[in-house]
Order: C-alpha cells, then sequence, then structure tokens
C-alpha cells in the first residue's frame, strides 16, 4: 500500500540503532476516547532535538454527499514549557486565547524544531463522536511522539476531563453539515 508524496526518510522518521541523534520515541497505542473529553500526557524533553508529536486514528466511512468526510473528530494539542505557549495539530503555534484546530484529516502532527528542556502536555480533545446503536460512542486512537526524550517506551498519563465546546473554542463553521433528504 502506497500513500502520499515523496520518499520516507527513516533516519529522521525513527530513532535507529546505532544513530547519534540521541532521539526517543514514545506511543500510546489503542487508547479511547468519548465524546467530549479531553485526555492529557506529558513528555519530559531534553531540549536537545526536535519534538514531533503525531495523531491518528482510523474513521468510519462519512456519506458520499457531506460537505465534510470525517466522521469523529479528535484534535491535538500541545501545551508548552513557557506559559502561552501552544501548537495545535497540522495549524503550528497558535495563541492560547485564539485556538483553532484541523477538521479535516485524521492524521495531525506537530512540530517544534527547538523545543525547551522540560515538560510539554499533549492533549487529545474529543468534539464530534459518533457511535453505533446500543453502545456508548468512543474513538480508538494513536499517539507518536518522537525526538529529544529523557526515555522511550509508553507516554506518560495525565489525566482525563470532560470539556465544553466553549473550552475547545470551536468556529462555528465546525459543525456545518449538509442534510441529506431521502
Amino acid at each position: 500500500m502506497f500513500q502520499g508524496y515523496g520518499r520516507l526518510d527513516l533516519s529522521r522518521s525513527l530513532p535507529l540503532h546505532g544513530d547519534n541523534m540521541g532521539w526517543k520515541l514514545q506511543v500510546k497505542d489503542l487508547a479511547k476516547i468519548k465524546p467530549h473529553m479531553e485526555t492529557k500526557y506529558e513528555v519530559f524533553t531534553t531540549g536537545l532535538g526536535p519534538l514531533i508529536v503525531v495523531l491518528t486514528w482510523y474513521d468510519p466511512p462519512g456519506h458520499p454527499a457531506a460537505m465534510h468526510s470525517i466522521v469523529n473528530d479528535l484534535d491535538l494539542k500541545v501545551e508548552g514549557v513557557e506559559e502561552g505557549d501552544v501548537w495545535t495539530g497540522n495549524r503550528g503555534h497558535v495563541p492560547r486565547d485564539d485556538l483553532i484546530f484541523d477538521k479535516m484529516n485524521t492524521v495531525e502532527k506537530v512540530y517544534i524544531a527547538k523545543p525547551k528542556n522540560g515538560t510539554y502536555i499533549i492533549s487529545v480533545l474529543s468534539s464530534l463522536i459518533f457511535g453505533k446503536t446500543f453502545e456508548e460512542p468512543y474513538q480508538n486512537f494513536s499517539l507518536a511522539v518522537l525526538g529529544g526524550l529523557t526515555k522511550s517506551g509508553r507516554l506518560v498519563f495525565a489525566g482525563t476531563k470532560a470539556i465544553s465546546a466553549a473550552q475547545k473554542r470551536a468556529a462555528p463553521s465546525d459543525y456545518d453539515y449538509i442534510r441529506i433528504e431521502d
């Protein structure tokens, strides 16, 4: 299976045995999140090398006539060492009081070229999750964090809490839908 364009450079994608970059990898695979929740993880950076955070999930098929093809919407937010430092998936560094999230992709990435030494908080936020009949809705997701980290292994869980649309600062256009009449 081939996807995307360009060539994959594994030396800049994974910490390979014997490399001199000092990169480490932390992952959280097959995590679950319910609607209107925020799940947080902590990573500890050395300040050496970039910090790369990738969120991905499998989205069920949307309606062919829908304006936006994404069904279950998750968002990635990374909070930095300094107060007010916030990055969102596929958007980059954003002002804390004007968070803008990607509403079109099931793979979201934050790249911080020169992170400061310290603790970064990674949040996965859910706004729209639709469930199957008779089941409580949830969405599986995976996180991968790569770069100048203090250790490899599983991500450190930092908690889960309910969020409101106001906390998430969702733009009205994020919830525009096409109604299909039969």
